[in-house]
Parts: structure tokens; sequence; C-alpha cells
């Protein structure tokens, strides 16, 4: 079932199990990843770093998603 062909899913905390289960499960339905976390992530998605609990970080991976 790819219900999420041509959308993009921010999937943060995507360097944990439980964040990579997700990401995965996404990725099989189509879905094109920005997968976030506080440290670098090596999967073949784009990846973004930063802390989401700083203000800051979170407006710049949002406008850093967008512009990719």
């Amino acid at each position: 079932m790819n219900d999420f062909d041509g959308k993009v899913v921010v999937v943060t905390g995507a360097a944990g199990a439980l964040g990579a289960a997700v990401a995965s499960e996404f990725a099989d339905r189509g879905a094109r990843l920005a997968l976030v976390d506080v440290i670098a992530i090596t999967r073949p998605h784009a990846s973004f770093v930063g802390d989401l609990i700083d203000p800051q970080a979170a407006q710049r991976i949002v406008a850093d998603v967008s512009a990719q």
C-alpha cells in the first residue's frame, strides 16, 4: 500500500529503535523521509541533526527540510 507516495514525512528521534521502525514503515508506504535526531543518521534519506528542545534548532530544521 503506497498511501504516502509523493509526501514528505518528518521523523524525529529517527536514530533510535522506535524512530527507525516508524521511518521504515513510512518508507514502505512510499513516503520521502526527513530524519531528525541529535546525532547524525546514515541512512539513504535526508538527515538533519539538531535538538528540537532548542527553538532555534527546530526552526532551522524546518527551514532546511522545506528547502530540500
